[in-house]
């Protein structure tokens, strides 16, 4: 039968990386070691494409900011791994969480750099300034289309002028983007994809 989503993500244990080969897994732009930590899962919106949902559910369990950077200082003292990847559907869901995290990590000292998944309705000043000072160095956005008809369709929930708003925000503070578009829904005209 299915299993139950755990609830409490701070009970399961860090993974085994000393098991791993950490030479196998690398940046692909630095070819340095690096590895996912995931810091949450589920997610609560409502777009008709994603298929996290059915691995992960709509309700957003989060790990402890503690917990996260407890792996996380593990990762880099004990197996010297410097490069990081905030797993989870949208890492900058809840503001005061990713601020916690991030002032956990620049309390600790801990020198790394680390980038994340996230919506473009959910990123500031505030957070991309903590979030750069803390070691991001790259966000992955999800854009998904430049036609803001098809946005509205797929429910994403999102506008053109968040999107752009975002990525400046996140330039302004040398955070390098990602965008991840979708190509392909019924709906879609040449010139939407265009868009």
């Amino acid at each position: 039968p299915k299993a139950d989503f755990v609830k409490n993500l701070d009970s399961l244990p860090f993974i085994a990386r000393h098991l791993l080969k950490k030479e196998l897994y690398l940046r692909p732009d630095t070819m340095e070691p690096f590895t996912v930590i995931q810091a949450s899962s589920g997610c609560p919106f409502e777009c008709i494409f994603c298929s996290a949902i059915q691995g992960a559910g709509r309700v957003l369990r989060k790990r402890s900011p503690k917990d996260i950077v407890d792996e996380t200082e593990e990762c880099v003292n004990k197996f010297d791994i410097l490069n990081i990847f905030m797993g989870s559907e949208t890492f900058t869901c809840d503001k005061k969480w990713v601020l916690s995290i991030c002032d956990e990590i620049i309390e600790r000292g801990l020198k790394l750099n680390w980038y994340c998944n996230s919506r473009v309705d959910t990123i500031d000043r505030e957070l991309a300034a903590r979030m750069k000072k803390s070691g991001c160095f790259a966000v992955s956005l999800g854009v998904e289309s430049g036609n803001q008809e098809t946005l509205d369709k797929m429910k994403k929930g999102t506008s053109l002028l968040q999107a752009e708003e975002a990525v400046q925000i996140l330039k302004d503070h040398e955070i390098k983007t990602y965008l991840y578009y979708i190509i392909g829904f019924p709906w879609e005209t040449k010139e939407m994809i265009n868009d």
